[in-house]
């Protein structure tokens, strides 16, 4: 099955929501459109897909399909993704700190619903960096920033149905005579 971005992300704002402790409406998606919420707050972003190595193509039969979809060829391979992930706090200091939210998301991956999130969208986080700090003045005051990366993996795969050729006419170019080739 194709990678469901929707589930993925959903699973995502899963993760950061357990590990910050902020309600939905405080886990963003940094492409969507809108204002950003007027308190803390952690926005993601999820780059495309990128391919690991080859695909493998296989190709099966399946005589009980319909006429025209007894063969399914599927190409499949491995994918990855970065997951940016910024936390934004009017605290610069302390455990409600931008850091510090990113450190508990971070550490939120080892929770069983994490995992069971991450992995029914067919998500495994591969390596991740490092949380940094990135304090900023916004208005007349600072601004508790932090940013940090993920590496996602996923399998990414696609299928077509087919047939094979039951029937082939053919001519004999000598005698003119049609010939019927069935398989």
């Amino acid at each position: 099955m194709p990678f469901n971005w929707e589930l993925g992300e959903n699973a995502i704002r899963q993760w950061l929501r357990i590990g910050s402790g902020y309600g939905d409406q405080n886990v963003i998606h940094l492409n969507d459109n809108g204002s950003r919420p007027t308190t803390d707050y952690i926005g993601f972003s999820l780059s495309d897909l990128v391919p690991i190595g080859s695909d493998a193509v296989t190709t099966t039969f399946d005589g009980a399909r319909p006429n025209g979809s007894q063969i399914e060829i599927k190409v499949q391979g491995e994918r990855e993704s970065t997951l940016t992930i910024q936390a934004f706090t009017t605290s610069r200091n302390a455990n409600s700190s931008a850091r510090a939210v990113l450190s508990r998301v971070l550490t939120a991956v080892g929770l069983p619903t994490v995992r069971a999130a991450l992995s029914a969208a067919g998500l495994v986080i591969w390596r991740h960096g490092q949380v940094q700090f990135l304090p900023a003045v916004l208005n007349t005051g600072f601004e508790g920033r932090a940013i940090m990366t993920c590496t996602l993996r996923c399998t990414d795969d696609i299928s077509e149905l087919t047939t094979w050729i039951q029937t082939a006419e053919a001519i004999d170019e000598n005698t003119g005579n049609v010939i019927i080739i069935t398989t």
